[in-house]
């Protein structure tokens, strides 16, 4: 199987509109293609850790956006919670 994403920025509100495109190749060669459209709002880290804490977590960002170099792929946000 090979995942292939395709995504818009929207605005007003901020939110990704886009299609995960799966092709999926069975034993016997046949190609099957799936997609699966979303939309998604864009969230900043605060935004993350207020969803969290609404959730019962302690959470504290480990790693942004901006703390990793441009290489060209997508960027990972990664958070550290424990429950309250």
């Amino acid at each position: 199987m090979r995942r292939r994403v395709v995504v818009t920025l929207l605005d007003d509100p901020p939110r990704l509109d886009g299609r995960m495109i799966y092709e999926i190749t069975a034993p016997d060669g046949a190609i099957r293609i799936e997609e699966c459209p979303y939309v998604a709002p864009v969230l900043t880290p605060p935004e993350y850790l207020e969803m969290l804490a609404a959730a019962g977590f302690e959470a504290e960002l480990f790693v942004g956006y901006e703390d990793r170099p441009d290489d060209g792929r997508e960027p990972t946000l990664c958070f550290v919670a424990r429950r309250v």
